[in-house]
């Protein structure tokens, strides 16, 4: 589909239509890399209409390309019947970037160069963020069974520190091991009770 104007109605408003003075800015395409624009023009259409329409995206790249100078007063005519009232701002962002474009080393807009390096820094941080939590969890958990460690008594075996550091993490109650006092009050008993059934006659 060309992006041309062919309409009475068209020719007229482009020459009624008050444009931007950087329209009067000439582009060369040959300097410009186009798939980097192009890519922004797809997520820019997407955003504007909500869903990839290629009868609008293909009236763009048409006229772009089709020309070494396109006119993108002629585009923004030919989008208003889709875009409405986003037409001129979009073809505004659109044709400054281009002229950034041409005006760089590497035919790329600097302000999504710029707006790259801006995601790529925010990704940083936040992959940093993540990790700084991580290892503030890992060094808590290592000072949690240090304070349990420390804090068991050096009589127990070495599996009952084990117990109780799980049974700290889990809300779990262990009971306590008899003390010595209570040992020997059992081994009493027991004796006392062997004694008793000895002396019973049989």
């Amino acid at each position: 589909m060309s992006g041309k104007l062919t309409t009475d109605v068209d020719k007229r408003l482009l020459r009624t239509t008050k444009f931007p003075p950087e329209f009067n800015v000439k582009v060369d395409m040959t300097k410009v890399n186009f798939p980097v624009i192009k890519r922004w023009v797809q997520d820019e259409i997407e955003r504007i209409l909500g869903t990839e329409d290629e009868v609008v995206m293909n009236t763009i790249f048409n006229l772009v390309e089709e020309s070494r100078y396109p006119n993108i007063k002629e585009l923004q005519i030919s989008l208003n019947g889709f875009l409405d009232k986003d037409a001129p701002k979009f073809c505004h962002d659109l044709w400054k970037y281009c002229i950034s474009a041409q005006e760089g080393p590497n035919g790329v807009p600097k302000e999504l160069l710029e707006a790259k390096k801006k995601e790529l820094l925010q990704e940083k941080l936040e992959e940093d963020r993540a990790r700084e939590e991580a290892q503030k969890r890992q060094e808590a958990d290592r000072e949690r069974e240090v304070e349990i460690a420390r804090t068991t008594p050096p009589h127990l075996p070495k599996t009952f520190a084990v117990a109780a550091t799980e049974a700290h993490s889990s809300s779990f109650q262990i009971p306590l091991a008899l003390s010595a006092t209570q040992e020997a009050s059992l081994t009493c008993r027991k004796r006392s009770n062997g004694v008793q059934e000895r002396q019973q006659p049989r």
